[in-house]
């Protein structure tokens, strides 16, 4: 009886054992499945996939699901290539769900308004997370076409991008005046988005918000990143925070211009607290060589009273605008002058 009791005992613990290893498992491509979607629809939540040198040309999508993307030689050896069909990668959940891609070129994507397969048209050339927990890190991010965030966009997420090179991304010719180039961060109440370290060059948009653009933000972190070389059409031609709050801190940000033939303003960075909560932190930054016919450095623009702080920057340039602007809504027009003065004119 104690034989059988113990027999029985240890047949429920490898039915757990079994159970708990089916829950989440380890994956390979091409050694399980030939593709990394294939890997994906298989694969129950909580898996990694491991996905071999080669170029991928698929659009991959996640809906409702944890899953972790790594490559197993990094992005000069492993592609995913959207085919110029959708999204390369797409992501949506419930808000839980955490999804990490990692060490992969990201190339060929496509999404613009007129772009009648996706369900999300014109968001997201490269890369697009919604409603999920993202980390997107150690990729090259290039040659992809969006409408707004071509070469990454997050909608109400929660998101990581680090250590990616994000270049070269467009905007298709359907897409009008739309926003982002680079990165675009669209909608949030989370508070703990993290863009670091990253290298963001060489967009043209006809919106605003060239290299990186944040709209309706509660809380994100931009710190340690190179951009530089980016255009935007009125404003924020490296960077634009827009009724947001952020700590904008370390970056180096370079030779950026917004290019509309009428008035522009903000060539380096273009920061609207335009709402109360807003909470905007410019600081310790590198701004130099922008251009635009106002504030080449920076325009900030403050509706409340300390809705932003700018402390420590080195802006420098040369023309005959003044390097920053400061506007001010209802706050105390001395309490703007004093953050012009902080951020370095």
């Amino acid at each position: 009886m104690k034989f059988r009791h113990a027999v029985a005992s240890l047949s429920v613990l490898l039915g757990l054992s079994v159970s708990i290893a089916a829950s989440a498992r380890d994956v390979h491509v091409p050694g399980d499945f030939a593709t990394i979607q294939g890997a994906i629809d298989a694969s129950p939540s909580g898996s990694e996939i491991r996905v071999g040198p080669g170029r991928y040309v698929e659009n991959l999508v996640i809906l409702n699901k944890a899953i972790t993307i790594k490559s197993s030689h990094g992005s000069s050896r492993t592609i995913l290539d959207g085919g110029s069909k959708s999204t390369t990668v797409w992501a949506q959940g419930t808000g839980k769900e955490r999804v990490v891609v990692a060490g992969f070129k990201i190339t060929n994507g496509f999404n613009s308004f007129a772009n009648d397969p996706s369900p999300t048209p014109g968001t997201g050339g490269g890369v697009r997370v919604e409603l999920v927990r993202a980390t997107i890190e150690d990729n090259v991010i290039t040659g992809n076409v969006g409408c707004i965030g071509a070469g990454v966009f997050s909608q109400e997420a929660s998101i990581e991008v680090r250590r990616n090179l994000i270049s070269g991304n467009r905007q298709d010719q359907s897409c009008g005046g739309s926003n982002g180039g680079g990165i675009y961060m669209n909608g949030s109440t989370r508070k703990d988005s993290v863009i670091a370290d990253n290298v963001v060059e060489f967009h043209k948009i006809e919106g605003y918000g060239g290299g990186v653009g944040i709209n309706g933000v509660r809380g994100v972190t931009i710190s340690g990143n190179t951009i530089h070389h980016n255009l935007a059409f009125d404003y924020g031609g490296g960077i634009l925070v827009n009724g947001s709050s952020a700590d904008i801190v370390r970056n180096v940000i370079v030779d950026n211009a917004t290019v509309s033939p009428f008035s522009t303003t903000g060539g380096g960075v273009a920061l609207l607290a335009i709402d109360r909560w807003n909470d905007i932190s410019l600081s310790e930054n590198l701004i130099q060589g922008n251009t635009s016919d106002s504030a080449p450095g920076a325009w900030l623009l403050a509706y409340y009273d300390k809705a932003i702080r700018a402390d420590s920057n080195w802006i420098l340039g040369r023309g005959p605008a003044a390097l920053v602007r400061c506007d001010a809504g209802e706050a105390r027009q001395e309490q703007c002058d004093l953050e012009r003065r902080r951020a370095g004119n």
